[in-house]
């Protein structure tokens, strides 16, 4: 979702600082990417409602983002003013908004990953613990009987 926001950004920023319709191809791919990306991460959120919640709060983030800066792309092309330095400002802050709300989810996700990792490894080592033991009670079983077969034919 990040690297969709930031092609949006690098594409607003190309177009409206040279018009040239070449800087808006990042802007229409990222534009395209971040819908993806956020089904992607919702799916990897499932029913997680932390992680649920901070992907409500970056997809409203990006909306307002990309809204101003859309309408701000639409005032150049039928005006040719650019925005505002004080809109510019407002970009901004709301694009360093998403930012941080990314961070958040990504440092979220990251320490429910190394949980279910840590969970997971856990479990491995217990199961090859368990499954060490069983060979072992067979390899005594298997020795103990051939003692006993050993001791048999000894005897007769």
């Amino acid at each position: 979702m990040l690297t969709a926001m930031l092609d949006q950004e690098t594409g607003a920023r190309g177009y409206l600082q040279t018009r040239e319709q070449v800087f808006l191809q990042p802007w229409n791919g990222g534009t395209a990417a971040f819908p993806v990306a956020l089904a992607a991460s919702r799916a990897l959120a499932g029913a997680d409602a932390t992680l649920r919640l901070a992907l409500s709060d970056q997809a409203r983030r990006a909306a307002a983002w990309h809204a101003a800066a859309a309408a701000e792309i639409v005032q150049l092309r039928t005006t040719g003013f650019g925005p505002s330095l004080a809109a510019l400002l407002e970009d901004k802050s709301t694009m360093d908004g998403f930012r941080a709300a990314n961070a958040s989810f990504a440092l979220v996700l990251n320490q429910r990953r190394d949980k279910a990792l840590s969970l997971a490894t856990g479990f491995a080592v217990l199961v090859a613990v368990v499954l060490s033991l069983v060979l072992l009670l067979v390899g005594l079983g298997a020795f103990r009987r051939a003692t006993r077969v050993e001791a048999q034919r000894a005897r007769q």
